[in-house]
């Protein structure tokens, strides 16, 4: 199995831990961020932005980054400069 790397933002934490679980800390928000490594990098291979979770929270990225984190009841417009 291939090692899928990717960087999450301090933002995209701490905007998962306030939007997606309130009662994670930093460390298991990173993990649960992270979990989601492969659908980041093959979106990235793709040039998408945006990846969408099956619980319809969104993860936003640049390349491989993560960036910041939408929860479902949010549109992915609410994130100021993106262009589809």
């Amino acid at each position: 199995m291939t090692e899928h790397h990717n960087s999450v933002t301090r933002h995209a934490v701490n905007r998962w831990m306030q939007r997606i679980n309130p009662r994670a800390d930093y460390e298991t928000a990173d993990a649960e961020i992270r979990s989601h490594a492969r659908a980041v990098c093959v979106a990235a291979d793709f040039g998408c932005q945006v990846v969408k979770l099956a619980t319809g929270d969104r993860l936003i990225c640049d390349g491989r980054s993560v960036v910041t984190v939408l929860a479902r009841h949010q549109g992915i417009y609410s994130v100021p400069g993106f262009v589809l």
